[in-house]
């Protein structure tokens, strides 16, 4: 008779919890009409708004993908995969965006198309964030107070779906109502999430990256051969950065893409593939320089 892995089974709870199971977390149906109020950010955080980082479609032990805070973007520490992806922009660039970081943000939010005081966390992309920093800055330069809980702005976000060589993606637009407004519920300030630490908690250290990436047996003695090159061409690090944080695509100007579902999309490839890939990548241009 079998025994049940209970810390195996706490890990995979807490994985799901963080993941889908978060009711915390709003995401606009789609399509659909809707109106959202940015709350301001948590005590001792002085944005309305956090930037992190994800690598999506990572492959655990056990067969599950996983979505990887990338601890280079959200706490500008080392990241494993990134150290894998960035030598395989040359060698092998779709492999290299399939890896790379994908930026995300978070804001708390009220969703006035459901409630009026129910505060929820509101994860989005660039092309989002791009259409808030917009209304948030006028033309002239000056700053509207966009999450001000008694000069703010309620936005309407209207839902679509748009069809790409990668399948039915949402596509969001997003504009000011006409005037500032205080919000009905002040109370739903005390009720606000703090982003900064839930995010935080996420980030796994460099060694429990490197063993998701390589195995959980695997030795920490062989790193990235760059990882310790810290003189890394600027215009490189440029042209990666802006690359695979866009998308790569003109498409992702106008779509905001969530996260993959992995049941629709064509299998992906393995750990144990873009390690070697990396690795290949790494060899290959260490040769070309003798």
């Amino acid at each position: 008779m079998g025994k049940t892995n209970y810390d195996k089974f706490k890990s995979k709870f807490m994985e799901r919890q963080r993941s889908e199971g978060d009711d915390r977390f709003w995401k606009p149906e789609c399509p659909g009409r809707h109106r959202v109020r940015i709350l301001p950010p948590p005590d001792s955080y002085d944005m309305w708004y956090m930037e992190y980082g994800v690598h999506y479609g990572i492959t655990r032990e056990d067969g599950e993908f996983e979505t990887v805070t990338c601890p280079r973007i959200t706490m500008k520490q080392r990241c494993y995969i990134c150290e894998l992806a960035k030598p395989m922009w040359k060698d092998d660039e779709p492999t290299a965006r399939k890896l790379w970081v994908k930026r995300r943000y978070v804001t708390n939010v009220l969703v006035l198309s459901k409630s009026e005081s129910e505060v929820k966390l509101w994860a989005f992309g660039p092309m989002i964030m791009k259409q808030l920093e917009s209304h948030c800055v006028t033309e002239d330069g000056s700053v509207i107070p966009i999450d001000d809980a008694s000069k703010g702005i309620n936005f309407k976000l209207i839902a679509t779906q748009t069809q790409t060589p990668d399948g039915v993606m949402p596509q969001y637009m997003i504009s000011p109502e006409a005037t500032p407004c205080a919000i009905k519920d002040m109370s739903a300030l005390k009720r606000t999430h703090d982003f900064v630490e839930l995010i935080q908690g996420r980030v796994k250290s460099y060694d429990e990256i490197r063993a998701l990436m390589m195995g959980a047996d695997s030795r920490p003695a062989q790193e990235p051969a760059h990882a310790a090159k810290k003189e890394q061409a600027a215009e490189e690090t440029e042209i990666v950065e802006s690359d695979a944080d866009a998308g790569g695509s003109g498409d992702q100007e106008v779509i905001e893409k969530e996260t993959p579902d992995a049941a629709t999309e064509a299998p992906r490839t393995s750990n144990e593939d873009l390690v070697r890939k990396a690795r290949e990548a790494l060899q290959k241009r260490a040769a070309a320089k003798q």
